[in-house]
């Protein structure tokens, strides 16, 4: 599981179904289908149910909703800071 897939949970569902998270994303629907596929069976469970065209969070998928958010958040700030470091900071991996 990595943050890419747990993103790709979250517009999916906060987008109302795959169609329109492929098009928030940029991919195609079969692209987006497979990697919920993929989460789905990493971890066992069905994260979403899909029922008459619809796809809503099972009961699996709401209790994964916070943890996904939390992870993807800190996924982007230490990158973030990490970055602001990188540029600032001077090169001392030769410095000994």
């Amino acid at each position: 599981m990595d943050s890419d897939a747990l993103n790709t949970f979250l517009v999916v569902h906060r987008r109302g179904g795959i169609s329109n998270a492929a098009k928030a994303l940029h991919r195609s629907q079969p692209a987006i289908s497979r990697r919920i596929a993929l989460l789905e069976q990493e971890l066992g469970v069905p994260l979403f149910e899909r029922v008459a065209g619809k796809t809503r969070l099972s009961d699996a998928g709401r209790v994964m909703v916070p943890y996904a958010e939390r992870a993807v958040a800190a996924g982007r700030m230490p990158r973030t800071r990490c970055a602001r470091c990188c540029v600032t900071a001077p090169d001392r991996s030769h410095s000994r």
